[in-house]
């Protein structure tokens, strides 16, 4: 008998890595709903079968909470989310780069749901460890800053983001070469430029719009953020051009 549960066992713990994998791939694909058939499947197997501070179980945990992110379902997310932190803490305490990103998850989880101060809260934690962990000019603490910058934006406090946006930028600057077109710094720019918008800052914005549409029609082709930067290129434009004929 026990041999059997052992053999049973293995071969949950196999059926539930399938599950995991095919989720992988199927989000690689953009299969976000086939995924979290997956996922789901992996997760109640792994339930099952493993201990909770099993680290596959773990990763399930917090793939599910991100592609519930991906989703719009914030709080579902914050189930399967703070479900791993409890188990990460108890297995590696505050200093952890994985309890960082669980912390900063979260984050994003209560910005889905529009609690922006909870956000910012856990976004303080997870930058907290990561300059601990990380260092001060490490691309994935320029990413928690531009969230705290996003989250105060979400606020309509404009002058505060674009100080975290700068941050933000100034640390992204320094990793990465222009020449490469990453896709960090432009989504940076992409936000100041909004901000430089609302403060009718035209021509500051209108530079940063260009530089990030660059970016993106580079890396992701047609796509919405595209389309907005160039959009908020020609709003610069029209709104420069309407100035110049005021004051003539």
């Amino acid at each position: 008998c026990s041999l059997f549960y052992e053999c049973t066992e293995h071969r949950q713990y196999l059926l539930a890595t399938c599950h995991s994998n095919i989720a992988g791939i199927r989000i690689k694909m953009g299969e976000i709903p086939e995924a979290l058939k997956s996922l789901d499947r992996a997760y109640q197997t792994q339930s099952e079968v493993l201990e909770e501070s099993h680290p596959a179980l773990i990763a399930t945990m917090k793939n599910l909470g991100c592609v519930h992110i991906s989703r719009g379902d914030g709080y579902r997310a914050l189930y399967y989310l703070r479900k791993a932190l409890k188990v990460e803490l108890a297995m590696k305490g505050m200093q952890s780069e994985d309890v960082a990103v669980t912390i900063y998850n979260i984050g994003l989880a209560h910005f889905q749901n529009d609690n922006y101060e909870r956000a910012i809260r856990r976004y303080e934690q997870s930058l907290d460890i990561r300059l601990n962990v990380l260092g001060e000019r490490h691309p994935m603490v320029a990413m928690v800053v531009k969230s705290m910058g996003q989250a105060y934006f979400a606020q309509n406090e404009n002058e505060r983001a674009l100080k975290y946006f700068q941050k933000a930028l100034e640390i992204e600057n320094g990793y990465f070469k222009e020449s490469e077109m990453h896709l960090q710094p432009a989504v940076t720019k992409f936000y100041m430029a909004k901000i430089l918008v609302k403060e009718n800052l035209f021509q500051q914005a209108l530079g940063l719009y260009k530089q990030a549409a660059s970016t993106f029609s580079y890396r992701l082709g047609e796509n919405p953020y595209t389309q907005e930067a160039l959009d908020g290129q020609r709003l610069c434009q029209l709104k420069m051009t309407n100035s110049l004929k005021i004051d003539f």
